[in-house]
């Protein structure tokens, strides 16, 4: 099972998770950005001559800079995010002292 799931992609596992237990729109909308930075950060020498970023000529999350303390920060909230929905739903209980608002099924 570990083997299978080393190959998958991330938004493979994505699919597989909401097919047991359907997974919030904002959850599954935050996983697709962030692997859409991912893979132009991991296979671009240059992500922002990137077709999606080519016309602000910058990599955005959210319609923000991702080289900017802002964008970062907004990917980093919505990440943690993400993470303390599956963490919970994981392992029923999770304690966040964040201040994010949690998302909620």
């Amino acid at each position: 099972m570990l083997y299978v799931l080393d190959e998958m992609y991330l938004l493979k596992k994505m699919k597989v998770v909401h097919a047991f237990k359907p997974l919030p729109k904002e959850v599954r909308e935050t996983l697709r950005k962030v692997n859409a930075v991912r893979n132009a950060m991991a296979h671009s020498f240059f992500p922002e001559n990137r077709k999606e970023y080519r016309a602000s000529g910058k990599v955005l999350y959210s319609g923000k800079d991702m080289r900017t303390a802002e964008g970062m920060q907004l990917f980093m909230d919505d990440c943690h995010r993400a993470w303390v929905y599956l963490a919970r739903r994981t392992y029923d209980v999770w304690h966040d002292d964040s201040g994010l608002e949690p998302i909620t099924d």
